[in-house]
């Protein structure tokens, strides 16, 4: 007697499907065992070696962000090195394996870029990046500075970055920060799966279809696929950067805050640290400064800015004048988009860092780390 195949599949549909005891037992029973090998499996190292395999998609930020800061911070070896961390505009405007190449060539010696400037990213989220890095890393860290981040209202903290949802990473600089901003922590169960579920959840089904399909890797520049913004999406995109000015007075000494706090640290870390002002497109400098009291609070805040670094001992730059960035070198209000710009802009800011690399010492660092 021959088995009918379409009788065949529907029995195993109406078994798989139909409620049962047995069927709750196993359901469970499966979920019971992924969420043991989570509690289990799940740490830190396991991301520094599969940290690709949780990326939804080239364009992840923050799985790319959590598995980079955990290699340097377990991974790699106390290197002589160089990272730049910001927002969109830096990651647009710097080119890091170019950058890599100019400085191993004119210091004559390997030096390992890492570019952890992302879309969106909030300076308290910088802070727990650099918290996690600072113990294993010495060389210069760049931290991109503008007009909106010293404008930033720490009342929006209490919003979707309070938890750890975004970085899967422990960090206690951060706690402190948000309890200065007068936020409550989290409560950290000691668990990395428990800690930063939301990291994993969001991206379990990513994680089954990369099994497959290999890891993903991060797309180094976002703009490449934007399309030129229309003319109400450039006057929208300008106006809401253009808010900074009437928060700026009220916002800026706690952020200077955030920065010092930060920047000390590293410094008694004994790692060197930069400030790189952000890119912006002349026409947008036009529209948001034409009349002489916008003018001057631009004016001020560059004075401020200066003066904090000198405070600190350490330098600022502002590139875009010296690179001579023209309106067609952005696809917008702030973000660099032509190869050749975004490679002049990177020349001069290695040629700023080589001066400072100069003095650092690569061969007792290289035989630290054998």
């Amino acid at each position: 007697m021959s088995l009918n195949y379409r009788d065949f599949l529907a029995e195993v549909w109406r078994a798989a499907t139909t409620p049962s005891l047995a069927a709750l037992v196993g359901t469970l029973s499966v979920a019971g065992i992924i969420l043991f090998l989570c509690l289990m499996l799940l740490s830190p190292h396991f991301i520094v070696k599969y940290g690709y395999h949780f990326m939804e998609d080239p364009k992840d930020d923050y799985a790319y962000l959590t598995t980079e800061v955990l290699k340097i911070t377990y991974n790699l070896p106390k290197e002589l090195g160089v990272i730049v961390v910001g927002n969109s505009a830096a990651k647009e405007a710097i080119d890091a394996k170019h950058l890599a190449e100019l400085l191993s060539k004119k210091i004559a010696h390997t030096v390992p870029v890492h570019k952890l400037a992302v879309g969106g990213l909030f300076l308290v989220e910088e802070v727990c990046l650099l918290d996690n890095i600072q113990e294993n890393f010495q060389g210069i860290i760049v931290i991109q500075v503008e007009p909106p981040r010293l404008a930033f209202d720490k009342k929006a903290l209490k919003g979707g970055i309070t938890k750890h949802s975004r970085l899967a990473m422990y960090c206690p600089a951060f706690d402190k920060e948000m309890q200065i901003a007068g936020v409550e922590p989290q409560n950290w169960l000691g668990n990395y799966f428990l800690d930063h579920y939301k990291f994993f959840v969001a991206r379990l089904p990513s994680v089954l279809l990369n099994v497959l399909r290999g890891p993903r890797y991060w797309d180094a520049y976002g703009s490449d696929d934007w399309l030129v913004p229309t003319q109400a999406q450039w006057e929208r995109a300008v106006e809401r950067f253009a808010r900074w000015q009437e928060n700026y007075l009220d916002h800026r000494a706690d952020n200077f805050g955030i920065y010092s706090r930060l920047i000390q640290r590293l410094l008694d870390k004994n790692i060197k640290v930069a400030l790189l002002e952000t890119t912006i497109n002349p026409r947008t400098e036009e529209l948001l400064y034409q009349t002489p009291e916008k003018k001057k609070m631009y004016e001020q805040y560059y004075t401020e800015v200066s003066q904090f670094a000198q405070e600190l001992g350490i330098s600022y730059w502002n590139l875009s004048t010296e690179v001579d960035l023209k309106v067609a070198d952005f696809i917008d209000h702030i973000h660099v988009s032509k190869p050749k710009a975004r490679r002049r802009y990177t020349e001069a800011l290695a040629s700023q860092l080589v001066d400072l690399l100069k003095g650092m010492q690569f061969k007792e660092i290289s035989e630290n780390s054998k």
